[in-house]
């Protein structure tokens, strides 16, 4: 595999950290869709009725978008980019909401927030609560968004020449141990055997050189050597 191969494939590796802001995400989301799904089922019917509930402040249709919000993040999170894009976007909008209804609630409609504090106060700190998780959300979503960045659109940082000179030695040190183990190996096999081989062809060498100088056949029985030409 190549190295440009090994870098295509290591970009499409989920980061861990990515894996864990998704269960962190994932996890609060299905509370908060479980229990908003059961408010509204046991409450939607008798919704805006004499003896049911009233959606004074818009506090009722909140919870909805809550609900519904969770559950889109739950769907789309871990899907692609886009989704994950469309999923914060869903999120910024309920969150601006939430601040502005939150902040009517609490000094322009104090009857509505009286209503919801005295007979249903689950819901009040369920709307409360679910305001919170849409910023917590909105967090790890940037989480998210910096290590997709980190992974995938980080350029490559250069090599540095010393660390490749670096390598070349350290590889160099390898091979030369290597080689030093094999010659070991291979003199240790039969000690004996390959002393007397190098002392012969040692002694040959020696020969052919004496006998060169001298002008004459050498004398030996190991290494062939062609007969000497005739110059007259």
């Amino acid at each position: 595999m190549s190295s440009e191969n090994k870098i295509i494939l290591f970009s499409k590796v989920e980061p861990l950290c990515n894996i864990v802001l998704n269960g962190i995400i994932l996890s609060f989301n299905i509370i908060f869709f479980v229990l908003g799904a059961y408010f509204i089922i046991v409450n939607a019917e008798n919704l805006n009725k004499a003896n049911g509930i009233q959606d004074c402040g818009n506090v009722f249709l909140s919870i909805g978008c809550i609900t519904l919000n969770s559950l889109i993040i739950i769907i789309f999170i871990s899907r692609t980019l886009f989704s994950t894009i469309f999923a914060f976007c869903s999120t910024l909008l309920l969150s601006i909401f939430s601040i502005y209804n939150l902040n009517k609630l609490n000094n322009k409609d104090e009857t509505c927030l009286d209503y919801y504090n005295t007979n249903y106060n689950n819901l009040w700190l369920y709307y409360n609560f679910g305001s919170g998780l849409l910023f917590f959300n909105l967090v790890i979503f940037i989480l998210k968004y910096i290590s997709y960045i980190n992974t995938n659109l980080r350029p490559n940082k250069p090599f540095d020449n010393k660390d490749i000179q670096d390598d070349i030695e350290s590889n160099e040190k390898l091979i030369n141990t290597k080689n030093e183990i094999l010659l070991n190996t291979t003199t240790n096999t039969n000690p004996n055997t390959n002393n007397s081989i190098y002392a012969n062809v040692y002694e040959d060498l020696l020969e052919i050189e004496e006998a060169r100088a001298a002008d004459r056949e050498p004398i030996f029985g190991h290494l062939p050597v062609p007969a000497k030409r005739n110059t007259r």
